[in-house]
């Protein structure tokens, strides 16, 4: 039997580490995923994902990741790549899971399987597009430091990705 750790200190509301799924996102997700993206404020970005979900899924460029607990999906980031460079954006963890040793481990997760798709599909740099500041900041520290991930750099704007939608690079495009 794995070993588990406790989420809370309240012994009614256990969560144990090897419970969590972390996975690309399947057709059957996207529903969940826009309910989701549109129920925490704090993951809606000026150009909000939730209307997007349905042809990022869909998009060769673009590769949803979610993490899982119970068939309940407790964070996503979405990780996609123009040619030359890649970018990660969207990332979004459930609120009871924030500020919690958990949230570390769910975004470790995350990240890496992003990065592990962009690297595999030849990207050398990738783009963190975060909505503010602190995350900047928080960002930095974790990723660049934990993971050695050949960030460029973290942008703190939201790009809209209609162009990628509608005009999605093939595989090895310059």
């Amino acid at each position: 039997m794995p070993r588990t750790k406790k989420l809370f200190k309240n012994p009614h509301a256990v969560m144990h580490s090897a419970q969590f799924t972390f996975r690309p996102a399947a057709e059957s997700d996207v529903a969940h995923l826009i309910h989701f993206l549109s129920s925490d404020p704090i993951g809606q970005a000026p150009n909000d994902p939730s209307h997007h979900i349905p042809n990022m899924y869909r998009c060769p460029a673009a590769k949803i990741f979610v993490a899982t607990y119970q068939e309940e999906i407790v964070g996503t980031l979405t990780a996609a790549w123009d040619g030359r460079n890649g970018t990660i954006r969207y990332f979004l963890i459930a609120p009871h899971l924030r500020r919690t040793r958990w949230m570390a481990h769910i975004s470790d997760a995350l990240f890496r399987l992003a990065i592990h798709y962009l690297h595999g599909v030849g990207m050398q740099q990738i783009r963190l597009f975060v909505t503010t500041h602190r995350d900047s900041e928080t960002l930095k520290r974790m990723y660049i430091r934990k993971l050695r991930a050949k960030l460029v750099h973290v942008e703190v704007l939201e790009l809209s990705i209609s162009a990628l939608l509608s005009n999605p690079p093939t595989l090895g495009a310059e």
